[in-house]
């Protein structure tokens, strides 16, 4: 499997009639961005009169994740999750080569997230919307296994639909404590019978030391660091809202046993620790941590070497069918 960079999606995003196969006729979507997540880079882009999210595999275990799903949904052919589907050698990364990397496309039934619509919403009304997604998931015996604000959708009608299905699996139930989050989060985020924020939010805002107003999204907190984005990029604050390392990152992952994954706005990978610091500078193409050996798979132009925990390398440069790569 052929891995895209950032570089290659965002040509291919803003070309797609050069640099897409299936979808040489799609489209960015109006005031679409380029974002990242651990395994995939995605955008809205506009195809055969729909909203589409599109990813591009970014990360050693992409497509088999996505393979994965996408035979757990193959069978909704009644429901719209039943679109999600891999195109083979969708992304042309080197036209002169003729090389070329697989993609994902999902379809999107609405653009504003849960967690960019809860504010606005009544909680009852969403409290019932959650639950009759749960009887759906139910009904097609599947569990997303990543439900969370930012990966379920509200349209017109205020229904909930789920997206970024790349864990999908066969067989409903991975998703209850997942519900029991979300019931938890609607409380304290929707608007309660009288129109009003319940009081819990404003209570941790206010003791947290933090200004909202800084923040365009911020996640959940691993390890004492709360992932979050303003608008000079990504970054981390700790439990008490004091902020650890500044938001410079085009994308930042969630810390785990002390070491993040981040990018630059260069579409260059590195490793920080929980201070900030730079255990890996960005200076790659790829950098796979592994949270149970505390070593890191890193590319350079193709080639491959291993990392300590300290972000020493510890082997040669090789391609990457040399080496013994289990992520």
């Amino acid at each position: 499997m052929n891995i895209c960079t950032i570089v290659d999606f965002r040509g291919a995003v803003d070309d797609p009639g050069r640099r897409l196969r299936h979808m040489a006729d799609a489209r960015r979507a109006a005031e679409a961005g380029v974002c990242r997540s651990t395994l995939f880079a995605e955008c809205r882009m506009e195809w055969r009169g729909q909203l589409w999210l599109f990813y591009a595999p970014i990360a050693l275990r992409s497509i088999e994740r996505a393979e994965r799903a996408a035979m757990a949904l193959r069978r909704l052919t009644s429901d719209p999750m039943g679109a999600y589907r891999i195109l083979r050698d969708e992304i042309v990364t080197d036209p002169v080569a003729g090389v070329a990397s697989d993609a994902v496309v999902e379809p999107l039934p609405a653009v504003q997230t849960l967690l960019q619509a809860v504010a606005g919403m009544d909680a009852s009304r969403l409290d019932g919307s959650l639950e009759r997604l749960r009887r759906r998931l139910q009904c097609l015996d599947i569990s997303h296994n990543n439900l969370s604000p930012d990966n379920i959708v509200v349209d017109t009608a205020g229904e909930l639909h789920p997206i970024r299905l790349h864990y999908v699996t066969q067989g409903f139930g991975g998703d209850e404590e997942a519900f029991e989050r979300l019931e938890s989060y609607i409380a304290e985020h929707a608007l309660d019978a009288a129109g009003c924020l319940h009081d819990t939010t404003a209570a941790y805002r206010a003791a947290s030391g933090c200004r909202p107003a800084e923040w365009l999204w911020a996640g959940n907190m691993f390890e004492d660091r709360v992932r979050v984005r303003g608008r000079g990029g990504y970054g981390f604050v700790d439990g008490d809202g004091r902020t650890v390392v500044k938001p410079i990152y085009f994308w930042a992952d969630d810390f785990r046993e002390g070491r993040a994954a981040v990018q630059d706005f260069d579409s260059r990978m590195g490793l920080i620790d929980k201070n900030g610091r730079e255990i890996i500078a960005p200076l790659y193409d790829i950098v796979e941590y592994d949270a149970d050996t505390g070593r890191s798979w890193v590319s350079l132009d193709s080639l491959w070497a291993q990392f300590d925990y300290a972000g020493c390398r510890i082997t040669d440069w090789l391609p990457r069918e040399e080496c013994d790569i289990e992520l």
